[in-house]
């Protein structure tokens, strides 16, 4: 039966303690340049690295390590004036909208198009007050979600932490400081400004926290509390990840690793290789959009490697609904509530299931949502989902115009109420599974972000509700998965691929849609790309992990004028390339 998939969008012991290990494995090293010192990923999964010493630009590497089309930088030109990006880099951070922020030849701030490597925004940082000009290294910038940036002083020793405005404006010092150990190679801030976390060197490797209520004034808070040994060498770089936790870099000689320090259990755990994955002086590191893969520059060696989470299965929730009122999973136990005052009926019904004997009916409307109760409720045990990417389900419609799933959790967000993560998608009448990255959800009561503060562990409720026109429904749901693989094109379930193959697409020629159809044998990072007839690619259809099976995927040519067009379909050392006309 063919199926459619839719898509929208170890322990460490030593000296008598122990650090968990954190849950990240080495994979590869992606190259190796002299002294790298900083790496950064933008939101298409693009590495960004330089040397501190060789004069070889910025590289930029694709997420299937080939290089970008522009890559390396070796030169921009901003307000007609043109920069060599040479060398010396210092540090490299992701801004908000995505685009590169870069310290390179020790004393120069630009910012990079994440899309082309154009030069956007230059400043020569020893223009800067407070003594700028006696600098002659600055440190890895932190930048907050106002694209506020705040930078330190590698050396000399200088009593400023510097605070610039989104277009490289001098804003303000956050503090001045007076303590010559302060000397930092990085800087890090949390989105809201508030809090900055400073990485030291030399006479005494710590973190210092700074805080301000306002976002203005900031004071010395704390140092952070250090690993039951302190750090071994210098900490030369602080990251901040998903999930709040601080990412410290460690260059003791007999301990190189990164600590995580958790700031909810006041606790400590590690990341840290042995031999082939030993680290040697790490003074960089980068997350994935989706945070399932890290990038660490190491400074001695010249090695940038790739660290990965293992592919963690999907966790079915409710394969099967046989059981009546109460579902017991991930360590919850569910129930079907009566809805909306009980205007939503839930039945378990046999007749309509998807991979199993039994799916979930839903009838009836949904009218004014205060006080509603939920389709599935775990309330009296909340479940842990902070480790998978999304939600899937199988559903099929009788009658419904837009079906609303949401998502509850059981903690309150700073405004004192719940957050509920939802998302719209118009159903169709035959069984259909759709898969929703929590990525884009949307908060129930703005349809802007979510609250910082979801991070979807402890999740207590999963409505399904007729949305839009009368509110009313009839519709089956079965199946509920949460999942770590989020594909973003169709799947055929019905058979398994013998080899594989790369279809000619229909309609050829086409004007302007298209489909392209292929198969794969087995898993692997998948890129499907087209191209024009000199070799330029024009889009990227494809660029993820998939695992073996049948696919379809749609190219719209739209923006594009009439010849002939390449597309090529990559997975690990394989490829294959077919040519199609559009006619416009």
């Amino acid at each position: 039966m063919k199926h459619k998939l839719l898509t929208f969008f170890a322990l460490l012991v030593f000296a008598g303690f122990s650090y968990a290990q954190d849950g990240y494995e080495y994979v590869v090293d992606i190259d190796t340049v002299t002294n790298p010192h900083g790496v950064a990923v933008d939101p298409d999964g693009k590495i960004w690295y330089a040397s501190h010493q060789d004069s070889i630009g910025v590289i930029v590497l694709n997420p299937d390590l080939t290089p970008a089309s522009f890559s390396p930088i070796t030169s921009v030109t901003i307000d007609g004036t043109e920069h060599a990006l040479v060398n010396r880099l210092k540090g490299v951070e992701v801004d908000p909208n995505g685009n590169i922020v870069i310290v390179m030849n020790s004393v120069e701030l630009y910012r990079l198009n994440y899309q082309d490597g154009s030069g956007m925004n230059f400043l020569n940082l020893k223009t800067l007050p407070n003594n700028g000009d006696s600098i002659t290294s600055f440190s890895k910038p932190g930048i907050d979600a106002a694209g506020n940036i705040y930078i330190a002083a590698v050396s000399p020793v200088n009593n400023a932490i510097w605070k610039l405005d989104a277009n490289f404006n001098y804003v303000s010092n956050v503090i001045d400081l007076q303590d010559p150990a302060w000397w930092s190679r990085a800087v890090e801030v949390t989105p809201d400004g508030k809090d900055v976390y400073i990485a030291t060197l030399w006479a005494a490797p710590r973190v210092i926290h700074l805080h301000s209520d306002d976002g203005v004034t900031y004071e010395i808070k704390n140092e952070l509390p250090e690993p039951e040994f302190g750090f071994g060498g210098q900490v030369s770089s602080v990251e901040l990840d998903k999930k709040g936790r601080l990412w410290i870099s460690d260059e003791g000689f007999d301990n190189q690793c990164y600590w995580i320090y958790d700031f909810a259990t006041a606790s400590f755990s590690q990341l840290k290789g042995e031999g082939e994955s030993a680290m040697d002086l790490p003074r960089g590191l980068a997350f994935s959009p989706d945070s399932k893969t890290i990038y660490i520059a190491n400074f001695n060696s010249g090695r940038i490697m790739k660290w990965a989470l293992p592919a963690g299965p999907s966790v079915a929730l409710f394969d099967d609904f046989e059981d009546g009122d109460n579902l017991n999973a991930l360590g919850g136990t569910w129930q079907l509530t009566g809805g909306l005052a009980g205007s939503l009926a839930f039945e378990v019904v046999s007749s309509e299931g998807y991979n199993s004997s039994h799916s979930l009916h839903v009838t009836g409307s949904y009218q004014n949502w205060p006080g509603a109760e939920s389709t599935l409720d775990a309330s009296s045990s909340p479940v842990d989902v902070s480790g998978f990417n999304g939600i899937q389900f199988a559903v099929k419609a009788v009658i419904v115009d837009t079906l609303r799933i949401r998502i509850r959790e059981q903690k309150r967000v700073d405004n004192g109420t719940y957050e509920f993560a939802k998302f719209d998608f118009v159903p169709t009448a035959e069984w259909t599974i759709v898969q929703v990255p929590f990525s884009e959800m949307v908060s129930s009561y703005t349809s802007g972000p979510l609250d910082p503060a979801f991070d979807a562990t402890d999740i207590t409720h999963i409505d399904f509700e007729p949305f839009k026109a009368n509110r009313e429904g009839d519709f089956y749901i079965d199946d509920i998965q949460f999942i770590t693989d989020i594909t973003g094109i169709e799947k055929d379930y019905s058979t398994l691929p013998t080899e594989f193959s790369l279809k000619q697409n229909y309609p050829n020629p086409f004007n302007p849609t298209t489909t392209i159809e292929f198969s794969l044998v087995q898993s692997g990072f998948t890129t499907l790309k087209v191209y024009d007839v000199l070799g330029n690619e024009v889009a990227t259809l494809i660029n993820e992990e998939l695992t073996s099976g049948n696919f379809k995927t749609q190219f719209d040519a739209s923006q594009l004028s009439s010849g002939i067009y390449f597309y090529t379909l990559r997975v690990n050392n394989s490829v294959l390339t077919n040519k199609m006309l559009l006619l416009k």
